[in-house]
Formats: structure tokens, sequence, C-alpha cells
């Protein structure tokens, strides 16, 4: 960010601070290991079975669920809230506007992605990359309109804007000539546009980190 040249001071600022507020969740929520946390969650679930029919203990469960999910309408949201981020198993990152953090499950840090008997040029290749894929998600088209706190806020400035713009439609033209070629087939450029920069951001990301990383074995 420091070293963009087409985004003003004052965007630039703001960015910074940004950045630097954005929280990780990396492998698993520490309340996840809390047994009392974990049994007073569902600590109703258990009444919804119906010995011996796995079908009607499944719709009672599911409507247990919802009944406790609709009681939280109108009532104010955490937006750090641990129960969001428990899919410790799936194989996958994410990064949340509304909340400005970046989280990595324990799916995903493992096997190709990571492996710490991997060479460091592949661990930044892989997850290193996609760490830089979810960072960079915060300045895309859709997270660059949230704040450091991940409210709703227009904080460029008209000239950033307008050149982040150009830059976009840049991508969106390039990724368009990409065809399929068993169907011939283009791809539309603007339906992924946020994944677009933020694969370009990733990669520019994980290489600049690696290489400012005094131990980083070439």
């Amino acid at each position: 960010l420091k070293n963009l040249k087409w985004m003003d001071e004052e965007t630039k600022k703001a960015a910074l601070v940004k950045l630097n507020s954005m929280k990780f969740i990396v492998g698993y929520p520490d309340e996840l290991l809390n047994d009392s946390i974990i049994i007073e969650e569902y600590k109703g679930v258990y009444d919804q079975f119906v010995d011996e029919n796995l079908f009607e203990s499944d719709m009672k469960i599911r409507r247990w669920f919802w009944h406790r999910e609709l009681k939280k309408y109108r009532k104010p949201e955490d937006r750090h809230d641990w129960r969001k981020s428990t899919s410790v198993a799936i194989v996958n990152a994410f990064y949340s506007p509304l909340s400005n953090t970046i989280i990595l499950p324990a799916g995903i840090l493992q096997g190709v992605f990571f492996n710490k008997k991997n060479t460091e040029s592949i661990n930044y290749g892989a997850i290193g990359t996609i760490i830089g894929h979810e960072i960079t998600h915060g300045f895309d088209d859709q997270g660059s309109q949230f704040n450091y706190n991940g409210d709703l806020e227009d904080w460029w400035t008209v000239q950033t804007k307008h050149t982040f713009q150009q830059k976009k439609d840049l991508i969106v033209k390039q990724y368009s000539k990409f065809v399929e070629p068993l169907t011939g087939l283009h791809l539309n450029g603007n339906n992924t546009q946020g994944e677009n920069i933020a694969d370009n951001g990733g990669v520019i990301l994980s290489y600049r980190a690696a290489f400012a990383d005094n131990n980083f074995e070439k």
C-alpha cells in the first residue's frame, strides 16, 4: 500500500488503518475447546432426539435450530461472534468485510496448501498466496466499500476511486478475453472481477512477503 502510486495519501492513510486493523482467526476459535461454552450452546439439541426415528430427529433438530436463530432477529449483532467461524474442517479461506476479519480454517492449513515439511517457496506459493488473496479482498470492488471497523463507508477520495475504476476495468477486459476451449465461451470478467483482483493481489503479496523474509530459501 505504501508504494502504490495511483492511490493518494488520504486514501492510503485510511487503507493502512484498515490493513492494520484486520483480525485473523487461524485454525479454530478458542471457544471451540471450551466445553462449558459448547454445552451451553447446544444444550437444547439432545431434547430433540426421537428414539429409533432418524427422520423425525433430524426435522426436530432443524426446527430447534431455526427457532434459535429467529430469536436473534432485531437484536444487536456481534460481528466477531465465534460461532460464525466454526467450520474448521472446510478447505477454504474467507474474508468478512463486516468484521474486517480473515478466517483460515484448520482444513486448509494442511496438505498441498501448508506443510511444515514443505520448502518455504511451496508454502509461500500456496498458503501465502491464499492469505494474500484474502487480504486483497479487503480492498477490492466489494471490500473497499467498508472501513476498518466493517461499517459501510465511502472512504476513498474521488480521484483515487476514479483511478481504481480504470484499473479495475482493465482487469475485467483482460479476463473477458479468456476462452473456454471446449465450448468456445468467453469468461465474464464483470462477474469475477473481485476474485480476479484478489488472485492477482495474492500472488504479488506472497512473492513480496517471501523476499522480505530474511530466512527465505530461494
